[in-house]
């Protein structure tokens, strides 16, 4: 299933206004992948940036899709997403958990056309962005198994709160304009720009050049090397949908998911400050 944001499709209006999606996702601890890209979508919708026809309406193109496609794998056991040309559809995880809450697996592979912020592993220069990728597992009786990260070291909204805050990052994260190490987010906010690295080194970029072309090109969108406009952030996704129930396997998923749980967090920590290790939505 194809979809083009934009397109009027028969489908119930979203339930979720925009602030409220910004809003979940701050509370679940994804500081400013929303807020900060919020005053830019209301200005660029005064602007006439976005419309109806080339950038959907901003989040809401996202719900509707999951939709769509939530209804389709109930009928035939799984459905493939394809939404091209949409305006920034947020934190990833609120589809996957849209889905979730439907008792249905979801996968997103995500691409994110705006300036180009991440650099190659082995490169010095940015050339896609940070191009999340997402899984959803429903847990009966339990908050889902939420896997939602950028393919970057750290999201870009990170970034910008570092550069507001006058604080310094971490080594390993960015790239100077030429290609030198650097902890200083103001790399990133001044010309020439320097370059968010891939997280995992080669494994990340891996991902992130996967999330490109299956989200970019699969869809019937578009890769960051043709960013159609200067002023707007288009995301393409591909998403699969899949409902256990039809696959006969939901019961095994739920015993085997919480086994597994258990096996994982009954592992001694480690010394120093205890991370969480529990399966629930904020754990990845």
């Amino acid at each position: 299933m194809k979809l083009r944001s934009g397109t009027v499709y028969n489908v119930p209006p979203p339930t979720q206004g925009v602030a409220t999606l910004i809003a979940r996702g701050e509370f679940m601890v994804c500081v400013d992948s929303d807020t900060f890209i919020f005053p830019g979508a209301l200005q660029k919708l005064m602007q006439g940036f976005i419309d109806g026809l080339d950038a959907g309406r901003v989040m809401a193109a996202a719900e509707e899709a999951m939709a769509l496609a939530i209804t389709r794998a109930q009928q035939h056991g799984v459905c493939i997403l394809g939404l091209h040309h949409s305006h920034h559809i947020g934190r990833v995880g609120h589809w996957a958990e849209q889905a979730c809450r439907a008792g249905l697996i979801a996968i997103h592979f995500v691409n994110v056309l705006s300036s180009a912020l991440v650099a190659p592993w082995g490169g010095r220069q940015a050339r896609f962005g940070t191009n999340p990728f997402t899984i959803g597992v429903p847990v009966d009786g339990a908050p889902p198994l939420l896997l939602d990260f950028a393919t970057s070291a750290i999201a870009m909204g990170k970034v910008r709160v570092a550069h507001n805050k006058g604080e310094t990052l971490a080594p390993g994260i960015l790239i100077d304009d030429q290609g030198q190490p650097s902890t200083d987010p103001g790399v990133m906010f001044r010309e020439p720009h320097g370059a968010l690295l891939p997280f995992g080194e080669h494994k990340g970029y891996g991902l992130a050049v996967a999330c490109e072309i299956l989200a970019g090109a699969l869809t019937g969108g578009i890769t960051l090397h043709g960013r159609p406009s200067p002023h707007a952030i288009i995301n393409n996704m591909l998403s699969f949908i899949v409902d256990p129930e039809r696959l006969g396997t939901a019961a095994r998923l739920t015993q085997e998911t919480r086994a597994f749980a258990d096996w994982v967090t009954a592992s001694p920590p480690m010394p120093g400050p205890v991370r969480s290790r529990s399966f629930s939505p904020t754990v990845f």
